[in-house]
């Protein structure tokens, strides 16, 4: 028998909850390294590692057209004419719509549904009943719960909570307390990784074989271009020598990463995102749009051409939603709402944006945009540097005063954590208030005040 992904870290995390700190260790070679120790070259541009040279390179240089170049003789040599573009799909947003969240409707199931639990026991061998009808802790309730003890270990992979989520004294909390943090991430430093207890290397996108899902429905295979580095190995291989290691190997006997994608194909059989008429072997040829639910269909260029939806009458359902103003809101000690977001040059946390010159030199520190009216309120002139508190904490960046921003509205980036500077970080001033449904954080608003910092 075999599990899914999320079958096996709440299996995993379980194990960890009742081991308890220092009672389960990395299987080897996957070695259990001090973050003094793990090898900070990691955060560098991976594909220089194809040339030979140990320095990131700036944007658009020679050097990333030779990477990209062998990139696209790799596709090429598959038959393929790539289209090459300064575009790239982000798949992990468009992975948790088709597969990843528990407790939002999904394009494939939710934990809720009875049906499709007993499609997954039937296709497990397991008895009717084995997976539980409620969906597990959301993020931030996590956190939560490591603060009370509720949860005593956590295991965070490929993401940086520490920088990224809401309030950031209550995440730094819990990861204290906790009993055993592991983190598992191609990069370190980063605002979580020093938090851990363990840490696991592991591989970037080049290094590992898998496929990626555009926002076209588009399923393309990514060979692996250049080996990983050090002891890092691709993320599926790691949980499942630590799925064997706790005794699980028979229900985890995984090869390869096809093997996974075939499972899980065959778990979307007539499910609006219809993946199981394909396979690595097929996606290798050409990608191929879904849904796609035999080996010979072509995919499907456009939802909905034939005006049938996937609902019981095939009728399509528009949901009317009814405004809610946000938790927190602006008064006479907090005038100004805070909206956080990005910038043009940075993408999440700094841990690869960060590390390219040219990025960095364009924008290479937080600022505040103000509008102009406010501006002149508080007595600020664009240039000055800024003070922005909330009832949770402070953030000090210069202002930029523009008319691009509403009256009553400012904007901070989140990208800084306090590893680069303790009043950097955004998250300094958002607050855990989070949707009923979807548990998502509300990181767009929040009642803030602002004053000019005099220079020393």
């Amino acid at each position: 028998m075999r599990r899914t992904w999320l079958g096996l870290l709440c299996l995993v995390l379980l194990g960890l909850a009742l081991a308890g700190k220092g009672l389960v260790s990395a299987p080897p070679p996957v070695a259990a390294a001090e973050a003094g120790q793990f090898d900070a070259v990691r955060a560098k541009a991976r594909l220089a590692r194809v040339l030979g040279d140990s320095k990131p390179h700036p944007v658009d240089t020679a050097a990333n057209d030779a990477v990209r170049g062998r990139l696209v003789a790799e596709l090429q040599a598959m038959g393929l004419q790539p289209r090459v573009t300064d575009d790239w799909a982000c798949g992990g947003s468009k992975g948790g719509r088709s597969a990843g969240c528990a407790r939002v409707r999904n394009i494939v199931a939710t934990i809720g549904d009875a049906a499709a639990r007993a499609v997954v026991e039937r296709h497990w061998g397991v008895e009717p009943g084995t997976i539980q009808p409620e969906p597990g802790r959301a993020a931030l309730e996590i956190f939560e719960g490591l603060t009370t003890g509720e949860v005593r270990a956590v295991w965070i992979l490929c993401t940086n909570p520490a920088a990224s989520l809401p309030d950031t004294d209550l995440v730094e909390r819990a990861l204290r307390q906790a009993d055993l943090v592991i983190v598992q991430d191609a990069y370190h430093p980063t605002e979580t990784t020093r938090f851990a207890d363990v840490l696991l290397p592991a591989a970037q996108w080049p290094e590992k074989d898998g496929v990626m899902t555009s926002s076209e429905r588009r399923l393309t295979y990514l060979p692996r271009l250049v080996p990983p580095p050090g002891e890092a190995l691709p993320d599926a291989e790691i949980v499942t020598r630590v799925a064997a290691a706790m005794g699980f190997k028979a229900w985890f006997a995984y090869e390869s990463a096809a093997e996974i994608f075939d499972e899980f194909a065959a778990l979307t059989a007539g499910r609006p995102c219809d993946y199981s008429g394909l396979s690595h072997a097929r996606l290798r040829a050409r990608p191929v749009q879904w849904p796609a639910p035999t080996p010979e269909h072509p995919g499907t260029a456009r939802l909905y051409g034939d005006g049938v939806f996937p609902t019981a009458d095939g009728r399509a359902r528009f949901v009317p939603v009814a405004h809610a103003e946000p938790a927190e809101l602006p008064d006479r000690a907090f005038p100004l709402t805070l909206t956080t977001g990005r910038v043009r040059d940075h993408w999440h946390t700094l841990t690869r944006t960060g590390q390219a010159p040219a990025l960095r030199a364009r924008t290479p520190e937080p600022i505040v945009e103000v509008s102009v009216a406010d501006a002149q309120r508080a007595g600020i002139q664009d240039g000055d540097f800024v003070e922005v508190a909330s009832r949770r904490g402070k953030l000090i960046a210069q202002c930029r005063v523009t008319s691009a921003i509403r009256e009553g509205v400012c904007f901070a980036p989140f990208h800084w954590g306090r590893r680069l500077g303790f009043y950097k970080s955004a998250n300094n001033l958002t607050l855990s208030a989070r949707d009923p449904l979807s548990r998502q954080p509300e990181l767009k608003a929040c009642a803030v005040r602002l004053r000019r910092v005099e220079s020393p």
